[in-house]
């Protein structure tokens, strides 16, 4: 289970360590202490917090809970609940460090100062061929399976190919029907509701521009390992990472990138990798058919977590989630207005030509804004 930020702030840095043989215990640390929690369940395991207050403004919280767990705690630096646990000063820590006043830990960085520890990548999957004493792990898939089933969230475990082109209406029926198979049978059972499925195609619309891209424009981000799919999996960490889960159903991604962009089944099955387990835990739950819910899907998938900056570039992705939620019955609310009158084409030549004008112009202008502020796809 992942702390949340506000919670991982009151406990401090914690002492993390792999629980797993392919995972490094540096990444466990840097993963379940960085501002952006990672701490995936079955790779890392962290000792508990002492709770302990830094007593002066040069010394940081984390500094007092690393160093009073191991009898470095200087009376006037730190503070520490009565019971926590410490080590004996003499046997945890060196002489010089142990006597409060006498000399103290080496020169702490002002809290304002300290850069923020940053989310790591998810581990690199070991084969099973190179540790045959312990399979690399994988994740139970798919983690926190569905949204809620609410009085606006209805049952959804398919996609049909009219409503996959009522949401997308550049795509040619044979395409359509390949598609809602291919998504019925990798996203079905991982999204769940009306709200779920609206908020993975408002973000499939824009990363794929309506399904009709496959493979990034020039593959610039990370090549050969650049974006593909429907989400757009980019890079080698993730490619590895997604070729070890049962959701993905692709243990030859790594090796075989270019299926991602050109078999459905497969390009699917990153995008069930992507949403239901690349950020610990599934997107689902988020999905509860508001738009604070949809933009904070937005967030995870473009920048990696939630709350994020410049959520004004999520307007076209806004735009294919409101069309995907008429489209499959989500009723209008308040908090949505999903039934606005849509702005006509200036040559309104037909439905079909002002569709694929308008998919055009939203998915250029998004374009352009991301790179405007040197956001990767």
């Amino acid at each position: 289970m992942v702390l949340s930020l506000a919670f991982a702030a009151v406990l401090g840095h914690r002492i993390c360590h792999s629980i797993v043989p392919n995972v490094e215990d540096a990444w466990c640390d840097t993963s379940c202490n960085g501002k952006t929690q990672n701490c995936v369940a079955e790779f890392c395991e962290c000792e508990p917090s002492l709770h302990c207050k830094s007593l002066s403004k040069a010394v940081k919280r984390s500094w007092c809970n690393d160093n009073c767990a191991v009898g470095n705690c200087p009376a006037t630096l730190c503070s520490c609940p009565e019971g926590a646990a410490t080590a004996p000063a003499a046997e945890s820590a060196p002489a010089a460090e142990t006597a409060p006043g006498v000399a103290t830990a080496p020169t702490p960085v002002p809290a304002e100062d300290s850069p923020p520890l940053v989310q790591a990548p998810a581990p690199t999957a070991v084969p099973v061929a190179d540790a045959p004493d312990a399979p690399a792990p994988v994740v139970a898939s798919p983690l926190n399976t569905t949204a809620p089933v609410t009085k606006g969230c209805a049952a959804m475990t398919s996609v049909t190919a009219e409503q996959l082109q009522c949401v997308f209406p550049m795509l040619d029926a044979a395409s359509a029907s390949t598609y809602a198979k291919s998504a019925t049978s990798k996203m079905g059972p991982l999204l769940g509701t009306t709200c779920a499925w609206a908020a993975f195609f408002g973000n499939v619309g824009v990363e794929s521009f309506q399904l009709t891209l496959w493979k990034e424009i020039g593959c610039k981000t990370q090549p050969p390992f650049c974006g593909r799919g429907p989400l757009q999996l980019t890079g080698t960490t993730n490619y590895n990472f997604c070729a070890s889960q049962p959701s993905c159903g692709c243990p030859n991604i790594a090796t075989q990138i270019e299926s991602a962009a050109k078999n459905a089944d497969v390009g699917f099955g990153t995008a069930a990798c992507i949403w239901g387990a690349l950020f610990g835990s599934s997107l689902s739950p988020l999905a509860d058919g508001t738009r604070t819910g949809f933009i904070k899907t937005c967030c995870k998938i473009h920048q990696g977590h939630y709350p994020c900056k410049h959520t004004e570039q999520y307007a076209n992705r806004e735009e294919y989630w409101r069309t995907a939620s008429t489209c499959f019955g989500v009723p209008a609310s308040a908090d949505n207005q999903y039934l606005r009158t849509s702005r006509p084409s200036v040559l309104h030549i037909s439905k079909e030509d002002d569709a694929r004008q308008d998919g055009a112009n939203r998915w250029f202008a998004e374009q352009q804004a991301l790179q405007a502020r040197r956001f990767d796809l």
